[in-house]
C-alpha cells in the first residue's frame, strides 16, 4: 500500500497505521508461519499471504480508545495464550463459533472460500477478523460476517475511523 491508496480517505488513517507499526513497502517473513498452517490444514492464498507480509504483526489503538484496538496476528499462536491460534479455518475455530451461528459459518464459507481464516481482532465487544481467500477483511460483529471494505485501505478506514 502506499500513500497515495490513502487519497480521499481519512488522512490520520496513514499515521494510525505507521503507529501501530507499519510503513511503505513493509514485508515481513511469513515462511515459518506458512509451514505451521500447513502443518495444520490451513493452506493460504497468494492474497491472505501478501496481506500478512505487509500487516502481520500489527497492533494499535488510537486515542487510547478500547474500542479502536486491533491485533493483525503474524503467528499461528497468539501471545493471549496457545489456545487462541489464529490462524485456522474459521469452521474450527471456537471465537467464531460462539458468536456466530452455524448457518452464517456455512454460508461464509461458501462465499467467501473454505480457506477463510480468522487472523486478528478488535476489542469494541472483542469483534473477530477474518481474512477470506481473496484476501478481503471480515469481521465478526453481532452474530454476523460482514465485509469491511474491498481493499485493505477500505478495511483499515471502517476499522480505525
Amino acid at each position: 500500500m502506499t500513500k497515495e491508496e490513502f487519497n480521499g480517505l481519512d488522512c490520520d488513517l496513514y499515521k494510525k497505521l505507521q503507529k501501530a507499526g507499519w510503513y511503505e513497502g513493509r514485508k515481513i517473513d511469513i515462511s515459518e508461519l506458512v509451514k505451521e498452517c500447513e502443518k495444520a490444514g490451513v493452506y493460504l492464498t497468494e492474497p491472505q499471504k501478501r496481506f500478512i507480509e505487509e500487516f502481520g504483526g500489527l497492533e494499535g489503538s488510537t486515542e487510547n480508545s478500547m474500542n479502536q484496538y486491533f491485533y493483525i496476528s503474524d503467528k499461528m499462536a497468539t501471545k493471549h495464550g496457545k489456545e487462541n491460534f489464529y490462524f485456522i479455518n474459521i469452521s474450527d475455530c471456537e471465537s467464531v463459533k460462539s458468536e456466530v451461528d452455524n448457518d452464517e459459518i456455512i454460508k461464509t464459507l461458501a462465499y467467501y472460500g473454505e480457506n477463510t481464516v480468522r487472523i486478528g481482532e478488535c476489542w469494541y465487544y472483542m469483534w473477530d477478523i477474518l481474512l477470506s481467500e481473496d484476501g478481503l477483511i471480515l469481521l465478526v460483529n453481532g452474530g454476523e460476517i460482514n465485509p469491511l471494505g474491498k481493499t485493505s485501505v477500505e478495511a483499515f478506514y471502517r476499522l480505525l475511523r
